[in-house]
């Protein structure tokens, strides 16, 4: 560590170019500070002259920068800022790059790292998703929005942010977002708490066959299933079998009288509504309806072409807007390039993670119009090829987690 009273005047300048963007080759500037971490690293730099100090110390100040070209249309970049700080990225052309959503379980639980998942499904990049319960009964359950093509595997109770895009994944949505589920039984209207949720018992759970063989709900309450638009049975206690082709809205004991009046042979359906709230970009409920997947983040980073710097609209502690952590994000650029972005953090010799302002400031110096606080932490996590890239912070290695974005090659027809 250099002396506290030691005082230098440094006047820094590039010390190596960057490839330009279609360059295959891998430049590397590593930083000199990693002297000072090894052992009588302060030793060997007293012994040296004057000049080589000096050079030593822009070499530390420096940024350490890294460029490769995975694929066509995807690009990895690194570099280390002062703080310091270690990010890490990938720029993805959608029209090249497939950008796909995938859960870690058959439904909507259990948890894999992201390295794994990404070789389970052949992907040559991935990063991780959105925030999921760890432990319990529902152990990697998503805790905001989550649809994986067709298949709906988790809501949120807040409008928190959102991205939304189709296969193609050009014309990303981003903006903050809440989903209403309605049953409808004949002349009835039974709103809909939650899906593949908790049940309490007050609230009325709606069971997809996303979530898993049966509800995993208490004795108490009362299920409805339904399979192809019939009620087929109606159930005292909890734990039913939800069908493959159905649901089950499953009503706690509170509530349980409202569904009283259902029998088998009843036609019934779902009725779904989108309430767009604040919008990082114009989004009407038609255009969500559209999209392919959905992931929930909190917060919304940046509408715009600015970062956004009050988040109190969704909810979220100060701890977790001001203080520094390990981040995720995604930002998309005004010509529809995605950034999947991560930063290093809780490691201070390395990188002391970024607050959400300045993580969105970061974000737009790179060119991103819009972009989507996703889930942080010990989960943060970036895989090029089969390698994780950066540092998480987990002490025990690497966290499994819930869901993962993964990058194609679109040639391979995924």
């Amino acid at each position: 560590m250099i002396p506290r009273h030691a005082s230098f005047q440094i006047f820094m300048r590039p010390i190596l170019d960057l490839p330009p963007a279609g360059c295959q080759r891998t430049f590397l500037v590593f930083r000199a500070n990693l002297l000072l971490t090894q052992p009588k690293g302060v030793e060997m730099i007293a012994r040296w002259n004057g000049r080589a100090l000096l050079i030593l110390l822009v070499l530390v100040l420096s940024q350490v920068a890294a460029a490769e070209e995975i694929a066509p249309g995807l690009r990895y970049e690194q570099r280390a800022e002062p703080g310091p700080l270690a990010i890490y990225w990938l720029e993805v052309d959608p029209g090249r790059i497939s950008i796909r959503l995938r859960h870690a379980g058959d439904g909507g639980l259990g948890r894999q790292t992201v390295p794994a998942l990404a070789l389970q499904e052949g992907a040559i990049a991935a990063v991780n998703g959105g925030f999921f319960r760890i432990g319990g009964a529902l152990d990697g359950k998503s805790t905001g929005l989550l649809k994986v093509g067709e298949r709906w595997l988790s809501d949120s109770p807040l409008p928190r942010g959102a991205i939304g895009w189709q296969s193609t994944g050009r014309d990303a949505l981003i903006g903050r977002l809440r989903v209403f589920w309605t049953l409808r039984v004949g002349k009835w209207r039974f709103p809909v708490d939650r899906i593949n949720g908790p049940r309490g018992a007050s609230s009325a759970i709606l069971y997809t066959g996303a979530f898993d063989a049966s509800t995993r709900t208490e004795p108490g309450g009362r299920e409805v299933i339904v399979s192809d638009d019939r009620v087929t049975n109606v159930t005292e206690g909890g734990n039913a079998a939800i069908p493959k082709d159905g649901f089950v809205y499953s009503a706690g004991a509170a509530v349980r009288e409202k569904v009283s009046a259902l029998r088998p042979g009843m036609r019934a359906r779902l009725a779904l509504r989108f309430q767009p709230g604040f919008q990082a970009q114009p989004s009407p409920q038609r255009r969500w309806s559209e999209m392919d997947f959905i992931l929930g983040g909190t917060p919304v980073l940046v509408s715009e072409g600015r970062k956004v710097s009050d988040f109190r609209e969704e909810r979220i502690q100060d701890s977790f807007v001001n203080g520094r952590h390990p981040r995720t994000a995604v930002g998309i650029r005004k010509d529809g390039t995605w950034i999947l972005l991560v930063v290093d953090g809780r490691q201070e010799l390395k990188s002391i993670g970024m607050t959400l302002e300045e993580l969105a400031a970061y974000l737009v110096s790179l060119g991103c119009v819009r972009a989507l606080n996703l889930d942080g932490g010990g989960s943060s996590t970036l895989v090029v090829n089969g390698r994780t890239r950066n540092f998480p912070s987990d002490p025990t290695g690497e966290r499994p987690v819930s869901d993962a974005i993964l990058l194609f090659p679109r040639e391979t027809g995924r």
